[in-house]
């Protein structure tokens, strides 16, 4: 595999893969991107999911964590980063991928996996498995909840801002993932390292 680092999801989709220590063969960067800091690893890859024919899963669990790692869901999946869910279908569209997938459901089996059509919903061709990697930076477990929560109301009480608007900062970031510019309160939800932190130590450069 060749992973090139691009703006935006598919940059986010490059950093699952690391995280996950996926292999590769060269990866792509400037200077500037080995010393932009980052979400750590672990988060990444805690929240990626792979779905392969056969295997069984609970679409309610899966859809929970889906929306946690920043997939919107709505009625029709039209863009990437979406899902749906109908009775025993889910669709969903990775953020690196050119079309969003059908998952259909045998009971909780993964009896079918199709491309679709955004526009028609038509469905396409078979696949074996596909790939989620999360959509969002902002990846939040109990510890990462509460140390995001502590740093933000140190700085809100700093910089005395009222309490509601903290309280309805605290509420759009943490339990909803919504705010827009999310990523800039990053540091406040994890300890941010570089890119060096997902390299091989046996990496050429």
């Amino acid at each position: 595999n060749c992973w090139k680092t691009r703006t935006g999801s598919s940059e986010l989709s490059t950093l699952t893969a690391l995280a996950e220590q996926q292999p590769f063969r060269f990866l792509v960067t400037s200077a500037r991107g080995l010393v932009r800091r980052l979400v750590p690893p672990a988060p990444l890859a805690a929240a990626s999911r792979q779905l392969v024919l056969g295997q069984s899963i609970d679409l309610e669990e899966l859809t929970a964590t889906l929306v946690a790692a920043g997939y919107v869901r709505h009625a029709v999946v039209e863009d990437p980063g979406g899902l749906a869910v109908r009775g025993g279908l889910l669709d969903v569209w990775p953020p690196d991928a050119d079309s969003p997938v059908r998952v259909e459901l045998s009971g909780d089996v993964v009896a079918g996996l199709r491309h679709f059509d955004a526009e028609s919903q038509r469905t396409g061709r078979t696949i074996e498995r596909i790939w989620l990697p999360p959509v969002s930076e902002i990846l939040l477990d109990r510890a990462a909840r509460e140390r995001a929560g502590a740093e933000l109301r140190a700085l809100c009480d700093a910089a005395n801002v009222p309490s509601g608007k903290t309280r309805r900062l605290l509420e759009d970031l943490i339990d909803g993932h919504s705010l827009f510019g999310a990523e800039g309160y990053l540091p406040a939800c994890h300890p941010l390292v570089t890119l060096w932190e997902y390299l091989p130590e046996r990496a050429l450069f």
